[in-house]
């Protein structure tokens, strides 16, 4: 996402929750706010850590951010230490 003359330019990604298709979209502060607080919060050690942010525009730093977010949610909706039920 360009912002304009005076911001900086940033990413979106798109999270499409299941079965509900709720779709929102986080940046990386988010990614790393949400693990940081799970991790303080219920003592998980366990979630995986995250890249460092990169080049906007390199492709293949994005793509391996992409895949390591996917994975931390993907471990998050794992844990029943999480889970209501």
């Amino acid at each position: 996402v360009d912002n304009g003359f005076f911001s900086k330019t940033f990413i979106n990604f798109l999270i499409t929750t299941n079965p509900i298709n709720i779709n929102v979209r986080r940046k990386h502060d988010d990614f790393v706010w949400l693990r940081e607080r799970l991790c303080i919060l219920f003592n998980l050690n366990i979630l995986p850590r995250l890249p460092k942010k990169g080049k906007v525009n390199e492709d293949k730093h994005i793509n391996k951010r992409m895949r390591n977010y996917e994975r931390l949610l993907l471990k998050i909706a794992q844990l029943k230490k999480l889970s209501p039920y």
